[in-house]
């Protein structure tokens, strides 16, 4: 998840890389105005990746303490049972 973020940073640094090499002679087609619209919206983009990327994180945290809870509930439900089986 964290190749995400890295993904995303170089995207935006290639993008500024773009706008600051531009000069009158630029055969790209692009304005330099679309050009800023553009990295403003590789800024946006950037910004909802990293938030999604925390999301993630925050989702493997709390599957990571169910799944402890599953086996503590687990574990506790296969003592009974062998107390269970002691008094029998």
């Amino acid at each position: 998840m964290s190749d995400l973020a890295q993904i995303s940073q170089e995207i935006d640094n290639n993008v500024i890389t773009a706008l600051s090499d531009i000069d009158a002679n630029d055969k790209s087609g692009l304005t330099l105005q679309e050009l800023r619209k553009l990295d403003k919206m590789m800024q946006t983009y950037r910004g909802a990746l990293v938030d999604n990327l925390g999301k993630l994180q925050r989702l493997d945290e709390n599957i990571a303490l169910e799944e402890t809870r599953l086996k503590t509930v687990t574990e506790a439900d296969r003592l009974a049972i062998e107390r269970c089986d002691l008094r029998s």
